[in-house]
């Protein structure tokens, strides 16, 4: 079985967004945060890679997706995390069920599950 984690194989960034998007925050004025997401599976020798050296295999990366960052780059922070997102039970349903009625339960809370689902 072949696993395609990325259409193109010289762009490593699985996932790319900007914290700042998803906010009301308005400072700091001129900065930004860009968070790029790489699958360590697919790029192991990246794992001894110094913070500098990550950012700018990101930054050559983006450039051959035509997103070039053209800002100069302030400070770069990586979080080598073994695991990310969940990784479900096969009965999974059943408890995110008990959770997701608890919560419906809560005047104003907007629950955001996991893969963009929106539960109002």
């Amino acid at each position: 079985m072949t696993l395609t984690i990325s259409p193109e194989e010289s762009i490593p960034v699985s996932r790319l967004s900007e914290p700042k998007n998803f906010s009301n925050a308005k400072e700091p004025r001129g900065k930004t945060v860009l968070c790029a997401e790489i699958l360590r599976s697919r790029m192991p020798e990246w794992d001894m890679m110094s913070d500098s050296e990550l950012s700018d295999r990101v930054c050559e990366s983006l450039g051959r997706a035509g997103l070039p960052v053209s800002a100069p780059v302030l400070k770069v922070v990586t979080r080598r995390m073994r695991q990310a997102y969940p990784v479900y039970l096969t009965d999974y349903a059943t408890h995110l069920s008990r959770m997701d009625d608890w919560l419906s339960g809560v005047e104003g809370l907007l629950s955001i599950w996991p893969q963009g689902f929106v539960r109002a």
